[in-house]
């Protein structure tokens, strides 16, 4: 419907209405039913979107295309998907329109559904023929999306319809990655029970597990080591959960991480602990979280024949004289000195801080469990005691 055409405003409204009369009426008068405006949507896709299949039908009746798409190449059926439209869905194919048909970057209407989480559209379309594994471009399947966001019943339902529930991305990562990262901790757990695989390594040699920690994902770090996750394997280059948590600063999921016995301690493969990293990162409260949990203050940079340490306290240290990086790294380079002193702030700053509020004051109250902890108030220590008590012995 050309946009100068006088009609056209009136009904594309007439359309998203459901106003069947009125549609009649103004195809009475105009016949050109396929051509759509600037917007690029037909009466049919505007039918479709706003769920009225009764006005699918009377269009169709009329002669309008029921499988011309949108400028992005999403048809009728896919728009309907879209919005969950099971009615519209079945309209649209008893009138002939494809329900395998993709939209640009391969996403087919199915695919769109599970995106959305209609669980009722993907039945329709799962009857209808439509391929539950049909990826997009890109091998990103519909199981994934539906992990990506939390659609556990969309999850069942395709994996009941025989869904693969490992099918891989081209980055190698399966669906449990995606949940993983995003924090669907029950996504987790059912595919786990599906049968998904979490120690399996994607293309850049990383787990699931790796992939939580790296954003910050306690919850999912919790799950994955409850089901026998080993959380100390490490990347290619030796970076290990905690170390990537340390990292990027994330308090709660080193804490996680530590719990479900974590290795404080353990180097990349050119040899930089998690402490290092993270006063190479500025992360105050990751240095402080790694010095109450007991981390080594050495360092252990490799060399080609040798290792030195230096301990953070006293700053003595000894060095090889023929020190090579095994492994290039993006902080290959750390300034040692300037990493020390700034571990040293911290371990001043843990005497002088409450560990609650962060307020400073010279008479804090000890932790009587770990004694290491402190509290400007009685009233801190109760607030912090849920978060604290797996650090502390008491």
């Amino acid at each position: 419907m050309a946009q100068s055409n006088p009609n056209a405003k009136v009904l594309i409204k007439a359309v998203r209405d459901g106003n069947i009369t009125k549609i009649k009426k103004i195809m009475q008068q105009d016949g050109k039913m396929n051509i759509p405006p600037n917007n690029g949507l037909t009466p049919v896709i505007v039918a479709a979107q706003n769920g009225h299949a009764d006005a699918v039908k009377a269009l169709a009746a009329l002669g309008a295309d029921v499988n011309i798409p949108k400028i992005d190449g999403g048809t009728p059926v896919l728009v309907a998907a879209e919005n969950g439209h099971v009615d519209v869905i079945m309209a649209l194919a008893s009138l002939g329109a494809d329900v395998n048909i993709p939209k640009s970057g391969g996403a087919t209407p199915l695919f769109i559904a599970a995106q959305n989480g209609h669980v009722g559209a993907i039945k329709a379309l799962s009857a209808l023929g439509a391929d539950v594994n049909t990826p997009m471009t890109g091998g990103i399947t519909p199981i994934f999306i539906a992990a990506q966001n939390g659609h556990n019943d969309v999850i069942k339902f395709l994996a009941s319809s025989g869904a693969d529930i490992n099918a891989l991305q081209k980055d190698g990562c399966n669906a449990i990655f995606i949940a993983a990262r995003f924090g669907h901790v029950t996504t987790i757990t059912i595919l786990f029970a599906l049968g998904a695989d979490v120690d399996i390594f994607n293309n850049r040699g990383i787990t699931p597990l790796f992939m939580a920690a790296q954003y910050g994902q306690a919850g999912s770090i919790k799950v994955l080591s409850a089901l026998h996750t080993n959380v100390n394997t490490p990347k290619p280059d030796g970076s290990t959960p905690i170390y990537i948590a340390a990292q990027h600063g994330h308090v709660e999921a080193l804490r996680a991480l530590y719990i479900a016995g974590g290795d404080l301690n353990q180097c990349n493969s050119i040899g930089i602990k998690p402490l290092y990293i993270a006063a190479y990162m500025k992360h105050g409260n990751i240095i402080k979280l790694l010095c109450r949990l007991g981390a080594d203050m050495h360092e252990c940079y490799y060399s080609d024949t040798s290792m030195y340490a230096t301990d953070a306290t006293n700053n003595t240290t000894n060095t090889s004289n023929n020190t090579t990086n095994i492994y290039d790294n993006e902080y290959d380079n750390i300034d040692y000195n300037s990493a020390n002193s700034y571990i040293k702030e911290m371990i001043l700053n843990l005497s002088t801080e409450c560990e609650y509020c962060n307020s400073f004051s010279d008479k804090l109250l000890v932790c009587s469990g770990c004694e290491k902890v402190r509290y400007c108030s009685r009233e801190c220590q109760t607030k912090h005691r849920k978060q604290h008590k797996h650090e502390c012995k008491k």
